[in-house]
């Protein structure tokens, strides 16, 4: 077994011991059945709807008729007003959001920020900064007193951290999973989306699947930026609380930014937010950043991030 792998497996065994643990888990299930039990109907989405897109005709001062002949549109407020007119015309729930009363609208976005993303991310953040516990504790030292190098023991601490989050998550979607499709219609086979300026179906099941994928572009920069202060810091309070205000406030926090300025789009909380929603466009959706640039740039980040702290981890002193 390499070095990395034992790292790995000694962190797990502790992780799934620890306290964090288990009080996340039932932090989670107590949060989810709230979420869930609070969940409108669908009796009412054909009223959603008229008054989503009465909204967006106030907004843009435009009349249904003027939208209705938008062509090859990129406003994300168009768009969002010609889904909405679909839906009502065909007579079909959209399956797409959570406040239409759908098991698939509910799944597509509960890892998101419009639903349990602002309160699981701070899981993803405690597990990371136990490496400044490490520090604290002064447990690090026996680590690096082990036949490793100090790239394997920082490396096989990241991938535990890793790990113990897309457990976390995987678990939190299974539980809701069960709980909303064992009480909620799964919804249309078919959702409305804009493909090329063009108004299309496109499966419920993909699109469920693509967001929760999405999701991830969420949880992973933070977990790593938490990862990366409480290497350098090694201090538990300062990286949980530096990732916690950019995470939870980032976009408030660029709200402070000139608006249209060209910095904006390279900032972590105007990227990671990238799961759709017709009820809500996200930011990156709302100045028109390609989906690919903002994966980019989130990726990106993540491999700086862990570069700074490999080169920060193996020069500093361990004391």
């Amino acid at each position: 077994m390499s070095a990395v792998a034992q790292v790995v497996n000694a962190e797990m065994y502790k992780f799934f011991r620890s306290k964090s643990w288990f009080s996340s888990l039932i932090i989670m299930l107590l949060v989810s059945a709230f979420l869930f039990l609070s969940l409108p109907s669908s009796a009412d989405w054909k009223d959603k709807l008229e008054q989503g897109n009465t909204s967006i005709e106030q907004q843009l001062n435009m009349t249904a008729a003027q939208l209705n002949a938008e062509s090859g549109t990129t406003n994300v407020y168009i768009k969002q007003w010609k889904e909405n007119e679909a839906y009502l015309q065909n007579n079909i729930v959209p399956a797409n959001d959570y406040s239409y009363g759908t098991a698939a609208g509910y799944l597509s976005s509960v890892l998101s920020l419009r639903s349990l993303g602002l309160i699981l991310i701070v899981f993803p953040v405690i597990y990371a900064v136990s490496m400044a516990k490490e520090f604290e504790s002064g447990t690090i030292q026996f680590l690096v007193m082990n036949p490793f190098k100090r790239t394997q023991v920082l490396i096989g601490k990241y991938i535990s951290v890793l790990s113990s989050t897309i457990i976390f998550l995987v678990v939190t979607l299974l539980a809701n999973a069960a709980l909303s499709l064992l009480t909620r219609p799964f919804g249309n086979s078919f959702i409305y989306s804009f493909n090329d300026g063009q108004l299309t179906q496109q499966s419920t099941m993909l699109f469920v699947i693509t967001n929760i994928l999405l999701s991830l572009v969420y949880y992973l920069p933070y977990m790593t930026l938490a990862f990366v202060l409480a290497t350098v810091f090694r201090s538990t309070t300062l990286s949980l609380s530096i990732t916690l205000l950019i995470a939870l406030l980032g976009t408030q926090l660029l709200g402070l930014i000139k608006e249209g300025s060209v910095m904006l789009k390279f900032l972590l909380p105007a990227v990671v937010d990238v799961t759709h929603s017709p009820s809500r466009a996200n930011f990156a959706e709302i100045n028109q950043y390609p989906l690919v640039q903002c994966i980019g740039i989130a990726i990106g980040y993540i491999i700086l991030l862990l570069g700074v702290s490999l080169v920060h981890f193996q020069k500093k002193d361990i004391a």
